[in-house]
Parts: C-alpha cells; sequence; structure tokens
C-alpha cells in the first residue's frame, strides 16, 4: 500500500491480501495523529481530513513469492512494499 496527504486528504492506495476487516480510514486518522497533525492551520487535521481508500487485490504473482511457505524455507512472508515516515516542509527563501 502507497500513502500520501495534502492539503485536508490523506490517500492510501495499493494491492493487500487480507480477510480482515480493517478500519483504514481511523488507521490513517491515528497515524497523522501520531505525528502531530491535530490542527487545520497545519495543512492537515487528523480529525477532520477527508480519507480516501482506493486498495485492490495482491496480484497472485506476487503473493506467491512473498506469502510465507515453511516448506520452502520461508518463515516470514515479505512483500513489495516499502515503509516511509516523514513530513514535507515548505520553505521560503
Amino acid at each position: 500500500m502507497r500513502n500520501a496527504g495534502d492539503h485536508g486528504v490523506a490517500i492510501i492506495a495499493g494491492e493487500i491480501t487480507t480477510k480482515a476487516a480493517v478500519d483504514y480510514a481511523a488507521i490513517v486518522r491515528n497515524s497523522i495523529r501520531d505525528v502531530g497533525y491535530t490542527d487545520d492551520e497545519m495543512g492537515i487535521n487528523a480529525d477532520t481530513c477527508a480519507v480516501m481508500t482506493s486498495l485492490d487485490r495482491q496480484s497472485p504473482d506476487i503473493a506467491r513469492g512473498v506469502d510465507e511457505d515453511s516448506a520452502k524455507g520461508k518463515e516470514i512472508g515479505a512483500g513489495d512494499q516499502g515503509l516511509m515516515f516523514g513530513y514535507g516542509l515548505q520553505r521560503h527563501a
């Protein structure tokens, strides 16, 4: 999954394989709140931002290459994903 955010909107998109019922909006809002974005004046507010999701089922080809399979020595699944934390900063000279 990938995520992006700008001016009151957070977007989470990508491919995922799960049978779980996930409250993506709550996870996104909690993450935004945890890093301190709690005021509209900051550009995004965890309590008032829109959360858009665009998720599809993970490709079977990718799943086959990364899912757990202890018979083949793969004890822990991994993916083609990256994980990034940070914030944007706009400075004017």
